[in-house]
């Protein structure tokens, strides 16, 4: 697969992705930045994908 989305994942290397945002309600698909709870299962697909 070479798109740009896929050029652009395996551009984030090997950093640690997260789907973030302050006051982040939807904590199973992402993060809340000011309180750092959530399951962040966008940013984990996203990494097992990069591999």
């Amino acid at each position: 697969m070479n798109t740009p989305f896929s050029e652009m994942l395996l551009n984030t290397g090997d950093v640690l992705l997260i789907n973030g945002g302050k006051g982040k309600k939807d904590t199973y698909w992402g993060v809340n930045t000011v309180t750092w709870e959530g399951e962040n299962r966008l940013g984990i697909l996203l990494m097992e994908l990069r591999k």
